[in-house]
């Protein structure tokens, strides 16, 4: 084979969808190529390599692991997503974002971007496709048997429902496993607003420049974050989506430097329903993994929790302090990592639920997390987020990072911030020393305003019990 040729189908994945023609073309050279480097992988490339989708997805996943066949899997993303799949265009339109400068990938920012861009409005248009296809009934199917939700049998059959025709989303578990069980109607009675039924899309897609903006004027120490996070908004603008899905993304710095509540603000600001998971100190999976029937604390895996609380196919998850709880890979309740690299990168025919023995699709879930150092990261697992380097907050950022604060106490006492004792003379100045002492730790001035904030109650309070004995 000619070194042209093979140069072209390693760099098909920096290139717009193919047609089938070329694609064929493609995975001829791909085949060879996959094999010559994973002699194992035969019978699984040989079957992608005839034109299948979601072969040629599995393949590109597992090659993906190996950091010496990474443009390969790629290729085969490329190959799957002109094929078709939803899931490797998206899967490709982040491999881009996340080695996105110019000097790896020797293309222009431009190019970049509309690369990006073309795969996501594919994925967009064939999951549009899909879900009208899913959603359409036939007149003369309306009355056919459970098919008419009115219908007596309607609710019958343990673990399936009917699908809402109401509001588009995705049905993100289709039906669950043995469900004539008694685990399995226990299951299926209390998941029976999510089994076989679309769950909608929730959130805004916020004016790209006005949230960059915004979010500099509140933490004005992350301008990296905020030009990233608007070029992200800025490719789901143009791609005409409606709601708001983010790639993986990981905050690393130091501690006390607003990682958590950065994400926080984030997820509130696209109003996507989110969960925080504190993962520091724990030597299991955190919750993110389903318990396994035949346990009576049996449940569903974290992510689909959350997707039932909420109503919705696109939450967002923010694991903090992720690299405090990967140490224990090898435990015998999983782990972190583990649970996550299987969530973020499922194989084709999506998320294996050990309690529902079914598959999810987590898709459109929005995973963020934090991290102090990413020592305790394995490459891997890296290679799933974007990785932003936060850095401390400096003394000139008191004024902003104070009122903040402030209002998170008062949402924690549940009341409002002007209902919080006024700060006295000096308390201030004696705030402000705290944080620059701590190298402008937040989370220390959190709690230096805790304490100064009980001690103005406590002086509040005396003063009243002082007047009140005065009146009698």
């Amino acid at each position: 084979m000619g070194d042209s040729i093979l140069e072209q189908a390693l760099s098909c994945w920096l290139t717009l969808p193919g047609e089938k023609e070329r694609v064929d073309g493609v995975c001829l050279s791909l085949v060879e190529l996959t094999i010559n480097k994973q002699p194992h992988f035969s019978e699984a490339i040989i079957k992608a390599g005839k034109g299948s989708h979601k072969a040629a997805y599995s393949a590109a996943l597992a090659l993906l692991e190996d950091n010496n066949t990474v443009d390969l899997g790629r290729c085969w993303l490329w190959v799957s997503a002109s094929l078709g799949s939803i899931a490797a265009a998206r899967e490709l339109a982040e491999e881009l974002t996340l080695e996105g400068s110019e000097e790896k990938l020797q293309r222009s920012q431009s190019e970049i971007i509309s690369l990006v861009r073309t795969w996501l409005q594919r994925a967009n248009a064939m999951e549009r496709e899909q879900i009208l296809q899913s959603t359409s009934v036939k007149p003369n199917e309306t009355r056919g048997l459970f098919q008419n939700s009115n219908h007596p049998m309607a609710d019958s059959r343990p673990g399936y429902t009917v699908p809402s025709l109401e509001e588009p989303g995705v049905v993100v578990v289709e039906t669950i496993g043995d469900p004539y069980s008694k685990e399995g109607l226990e299951i299926s009675k209390r998941y029976s607003h999510l089994i076989g039924k679309s769950l909608p899309f929730r959130g805004v897609l916020p004016d790209p420049e006005e949230f960059a903006e915004e979010m500099l004027t509140v933490f004005p120490w992350v301008p990296t974050l905020a030009r990233y996070l608007q070029g992200q908004l800025s490719i789901l603008q143009s791609s005409n989506l409606e709601f708001p899905k983010l790639p993986p993304l990981l905050l690393v710095g130091p501690s006390g430097a607003g990682k958590t509540t950065i994400l926080e603000w984030i997820a509130n600001k696209c109003q996507m329903p989110n969960m925080t998971i504190p993962v520091g100190g724990t030597h299991d999976s955190a919750g993110l993994t389903a318990i396994s029937r035949g346990w009576v604390s049996t449940k569903p895996s974290g992510p689909v929790e959350i997707m039932a609380d909420s109503e919705c196919c696109n939450p967002a998850i923010i694991l903090d302090e992720v690299d405090k709880g990967v140490s224990d890979a090898s435990g015998r309740n999983g782990s972190v990592m583990g649970a996550l690299l299987t969530m973020l990168q499922p194989p084709a025919g999506g998320y294996r639920d050990a309690c529902l023995l079914a598959n999810v699709d987590l898709t459109n879930i929005t995973f963020m997390g934090t991290a102090n150092s990413l020592s305790a990261l394995t490459d891997t697992f890296r290679k799933r987020f974007l990785v932003q380097e936060i850095p401390a907050p400096g003394p000139e950022h008191f004024e902003q990072i104070l009122p903040r604060v402030m209002a998170k106490e008062a949402s924690r006492l549940g009341m409002p911030t002007y209902c919080l004792p006024d700060l006295g003379p000096g308390d201030k100045a004696w705030l402000k020393s705290v944080y620059e002492g701590s190298q402008c730790s937040i989370r220390q001035l959190e709690q230096a305003f805790r304490v100064i904030n009980g001690e103005n109650a406590a002086a509040e309070a005396e003063l009243r019990k002082q007047g009140s004995l005065m009146m009698h």
